[in-house]
């Protein structure tokens, strides 16, 4: 594969993903291997659009539990 099609990670006073820098991280783990790529998950803290900024009255979301979901009474 061409060495454009794979992201490019540089470890220079924080994490640069493609030329980004990643804020906010959490955990960062390598895992790496004879064929030249290494495989790297990325923990980090984020707001979600459509999640974390739902307003109070619930007017644009609102979400059920499970069973909620599936007609069963989740009262005691």
């Amino acid at each position: 594969m061409k060495d454009d099609y794979f992201n490019q990670i540089k470890i220079d006073n924080g994490l640069i993903v493609n030329e980004k820098k990643l804020k906010h991280l959490k955990n960062v783990e390598f895992k790496t291997g004879l064929d030249n790529l290494s495989e790297i998950t990325v923990t980090f803290y984020g707001k979600v659009d459509g999640l974390d900024n739902l307003k109070e009255n619930n007017e644009l979301y609102s979400f059920k539990l499970k069973e909620e979901a599936k007609g069963k009474s989740i009262k005691g």
